[in-house]
């Protein structure tokens, strides 16, 4: 019995890892090189298979729920508001935004001021 349980987890690694296959090619310095590929290795597309199903079901929105709290998404928005520049957004939604503050007359400006105020001493020492 031992034995067909052994060939049995043989044979799920072997369809699960897939297989190695030792490549040979020529660098560009004409020398002989050999590597190990995995081929056949149906790990990745079976947990991509179980995540697509995962995420559609109502116990993961009940965990984004509760892992979403009103005190984590302000510390997100805090954390947004305070380090996140114009310059970080994707391309497309800067173009966006571009096309949308001239439709509606606004403009993105970055100023700074510094003041400096020097009073005259009206009683010399």
């Amino acid at each position: 019995m031992d034995m067909e349980k052994e060939l049995l987890q043989k044979a799920l690694d072997s369809l699960l890892h897939g297989s190695t296959q030792i490549i040979s090619e020529v660098d560009s310095y004409g020398n002989l090189q050999h590597r190990e590929v995995r081929i056949n290795d149906l790990r990745v597309p079976l947990i991509e298979k179980l995540a697509s199903k995962l995420v559609n079901t109502p116990a993961f929105a009940l965990a984004l729920e509760k892992a979403f709290t009103a005190e984590v998404m302000k510390k997100i928005q805090e954390t947004v508001l305070k380090e996140m520049k114009f310059s970080d957004l994707p391309y497309q939604l800067k173009e966006e935004l571009n096309k949308q503050m001239i439709k509606e007359g606004v403009a993105l400006r970055k100023m700074k001021v510094i003041l400096e105020v020097i009073e005259k001493d009206e009683h010399p020492r």
